[in-house]
């Protein structure tokens, strides 16, 4: 979207390396780190505010659509709802996706389903972790397999609530609080606050190992140019 004629590589080398500066307070310096990054490398201040202002409304739009799957636990337990609100995710979803491809363009769609399927794919490390430190296994497989799309949702809910807080480092303390807000009622905190802290050691991981693989893939960038 930004126009730029530089490499996917050297895409991954930019965002790879700044992605560690949203553990600083402020929860705005891996985007800030972006920006000095990309213009060091000649790309122009305005296609670098297009790219995050764009990453930002796809990583909302991604986000707030599990926000469907988590109302339905405030509704009652009826199973209506529930069906209800997977139909009406799988038409957002649908919609956003048609929508994207018609009005905006294809790199756009495939962006926002490239960050849908992480956020599902990290919803549901989050659920497996929380049924490895959780004594209470049954409530995994009750009320028709709900929790199998409940937790994830709520882990996405919660994440994206971190990242809208200005001030929040990577969301931390925002989405513990949440987390236990809306998971509270089926699991003990202790048991949400540790399924959060070893998701966070994951995370952290993740994002070190990126960071030297993006440093490996901006080093071979800038030797190409």
């Amino acid at each position: 979207m930004s126009g730029s004629v530089h490499t996917f590589r050297w895409a991954i080398g930019v965002y790879g390396i700044a992605q560690l500066a949203k553990y600083m307070p402020g929860n705005i310096f891996h985007f800030a780190g972006r920006q000095v990054l990309g213009m060091a490398d000649g790309v122009s201040a305005k296609s670098l505010l297009k790219s995050t202002f764009w990453e930002l409304v796809i990583l909302v739009i991604s986000g707030g659509v599990f926000i469907i799957i988590v109302i339905p636990s405030y509704l009652g337990s009826y199973l209506q709802f529930k069906t209800l609100a997977m139909c009406a995710f799988v038409f957002s979803v649908f919609f956003i996706g048609v929508f994207s491809y018609k009005f905006i363009n294809r790199f756009f769609t495939i962006a926002f389903f490239l960050q849908l399927s992480f956020l599902v794919f990290s919803g549901f490390v989050f659920y497996l972790i929380l049924l490895l430190v959780s004594t209470k296994k049954h409530f995994f497989y009750t009320e028709d397999y709900w929790m199998l799309m409940f937790v994830p949702a709520a882990f996405v809910t919660a994440w994206l609530i971190g990242l809208v807080t200005p001030g929040a480092p990577a969301g931390i303390g925002i989405r513990e609080v949440v987390l236990i807000y809306l998971l509270g009622s089926y699991f003990d905190n202790s048991e949400i606050i540790l399924a959060v802290v070893v998701s966070r050691i994951v995370t952290v991981s993740g994002d070190v190992f990126f960071y030297f693989i993006a440093n490996a893939f901006r080093r071979v960038s800038i030797n190409a140019c």
